[in-house]
């Protein structure tokens, strides 16, 4: 469809796409370095993912890339709002900002509130944090994302839940009732076993996650990945109707990256 709108500008329309979508290597690259503080992981993350055809292939047309770019931005901020020592305001700030972002372009944003949630619930818990501080760290980037959903949906008269509901129940790619799937979900379609990325993202976490599972105590950046794994496995198998085989690919191969 988008074809036939952009008439005789796809090139226009590829090239501002492609530009926009080069911003997904830094964002990547400052979730590597967040996650272990290392400038070479960030860098090395952020060669993979240009290097991924799957990337290169849809920087030129799909808005998936605008999404990517928030997407990885939340999971960088959701490590930085939780883990920081004092309350980082900067980042809970961005991440309500990227909150209300993330609710406008795409409608998987409930799953990433709620890996910032359990991480942030967990985390608390294992450093006996005072109820108060857990609570300001999670009211404030949801007051300030939420807010804003709310203000841009009044400014502009729309009926957000019943937007949601159609996208929810029209939105069925593939249907994810076998095991079969549910395994092509986690490490990538079959299309991405062909191009290695499924491939390389299931050695990734077989080859790491375990011997850091080992660890005692429980690094935080385990915890942080052991907790975005397993909801992402609940997703693809619970949720109704279906997630896009793509978008469960897309988050699985950001996240191995770091790793």
């Amino acid at each position: 469809g988008a074809k036939e709108k952009i008439g005789n500008d796809r090139l226009r329309y590829a090239l501002a796409t492609t530009a926009f979508a080069s911003l997904s290597v830094l964002a990547v690259y400052f979730l590597g370095v967040s996650l272990f503080g290392s400038r070479r992981t960030g860098l090395l993350s952020a060669a993979f993912w240009a290097a991924k055809p799957a990337t290169l292939a849809y920087n030129t047309f799909a808005p998936d890339t605008v999404y990517w770019i928030f997407f990885i931005l939340w999971m960088a901020l959701t490590w930085k709002v939780v883990t920081a020592e004092k309350r980082p305001y900067g980042s809970m700030v961005l991440m309500g900002v990227v909150l209300t972002v993330l609710t406008m372009i795409n409608f998987n944003w409930p799953l990433l509130g709620g890996m910032f949630g359990v991480f942030l619930s967990i985390h608390a818990w294992r450093n006996r944090w005072a109820l108060s501080e857990w609570f300001w760290r999670a009211a404030i980037p949801t007051g300030i994302g939420l807010g804003l959903l709310v203000l841009i949906c009044i400014d502009y008269n729309l009926d957000y839940f019943a937007i949601y509901r159609y996208a929810f129940e029209n939105s069925q790619f593939y249907n994810l009732r076998g095991v079969y799937h549910w395994i092509m979900c986690l490490i990538g379609g079959q299309l991405d076993i062909c191009i290695l990325s499924g491939s390389f993202t299931a050695y990734i976490f077989l080859r790491n996650l375990p011997g850091q599972l080992r660890e005692r105590p429980m690094p935080a950046h385990t915890l942080y990945l052991v907790v975005f794994l397993t909801l992402y496995m609940l997703a693809v198998i619970f949720i109704e109707p279906t997630l896009k085989i793509e978008t469960s690919r897309i988050w699985a191969w950001i996240t191995a990256l770091p790793l």
